[in-house]
């Protein structure tokens, strides 16, 4: 309050929120580690199960489930897990790790998201994850209505609440939109994660943006050699400037991590509202990988 009587702008006083709260939550999360098992509390557990899941592998993602369990048995009215464990679960559709996957996996994930609505109806977080995970269900006007719900909640909105939005409205074909929203985003918090960039990235190519595009995928892709979703939209981005070598070893880095990126929409990384927006992106894939690797079997096409 003090700070705002001093005349600071709001974006100062976000940038100050998230960098106290970063560091907060790194000395809790480091006394949580040194603690035994049975030792730790629901927020222990909590943070432990974020941690694992920043760190986006298979295995951690398998133990980020565990822990954000543990955090809801010793916590059932933990909004803020519910929301996590949501992400957690997502990746058995999109990354397709763990069980249950396919609708199951879609409908659990449904119900952990709606639960952390209902237990912090104005929480920025909250409202993100269920927009996103309204995305794995079709649930397209309900999403983006979500999805600015919870930009417009009137409380701090850190950048990867701000991601999950962004990509809620790309997706549903509100590009310009979400490339406003990731801005904002990233200038509140310059030093977030690389991630973030290929969120903003992928805006910017389904806004037409190519050349500044590309300067955020290749900026993510240089410090994430092994994230997907930056390569994904990355070759698209080659693709359609025409820098085929470039886009060659593009997709052999994106088919390394995910064999089968572009098999239908509504499945792994491809979640757009319009066909032609998938038919944009797989076309673009199929081009990149024949250059490097030869003709694409037609059984690779939609399923």
């Amino acid at each position: 309050m003090a700070a705002r009587r001093r005349g600071w702008p709001e974006s100062k006083l976000l940038a100050l929120a998230s960098e106290v709260d970063r560091q907060i939550n790194r000395e809790a999360l480091r006394r949580a580690t040194l603690k035994a098992a049975a030792e730790r509390t629901a927020r222990d557990c909590y943070l432990l199960g974020k941690d694992h899941y920043q760190r986006g592998t298979e295995a951690d993602t398998r133990i980020a489930r565990e822990m954000f369990d543990l955090a809801l048995a010793a916590n059932p009215d933990y909004a803020a897990a519910y929301a996590w464990q949501a992400y957690a679960v997502q990746r058995a559709i999109t990354h397709r790790w763990g069980k249950p996957d396919g609708q199951a996996a879609r409908d659990l994930a449904l119900r952990l998201a709606r639960q952390a609505v209902q237990l912090a109806p104005d929480s920025p977080l909250c409202l993100g994850r269920l927009a996103f995970v309204l995305v794995l269900h079709q649930r397209w006007d309900e999403a983006v209505n979500v999805a600015r719900a919870a930009l417009q909640t009137g409380r701090p909105i850190y950048v990867a609440t701000r991601a999950d939005c962004a990509d809620v409205l790309s997706a549903a074909g509100h590009a310009e939109e979400a490339v406003g929203v990731m801005r904002e985003g990233l200038a509140l918090e310059p030093h977030a994660r690389p991630a973030f960039r290929a969120v903003l990235g992928r805006a910017l190519l389904l806004a037409g943006k190519l050349e500044e595009a590309l300067a955020e995928l290749q900026w993510c892709a240089a410090r994430l050699p092994d994230y997907a979703p930056c390569y994904f939209a990355l070759v698209v981005a080659l693709t359609e400037a025409g820098r085929m070598e470039e886009a060659g070893r593009a997709v052999r880095e994106l088919l390394r991590l995910q064999p089968d990126p572009v098999a239908r929409n509504h499945s792994g990384m491809c979640f757009f509202r319009q066909d032609a927006e998938f038919e944009r992106f797989r076309s673009a894939v199929i081009a990149a990988r024949a250059h490097a690797l030869g003709p694409v079997m037609e059984s690779s096409g939609p399923a």
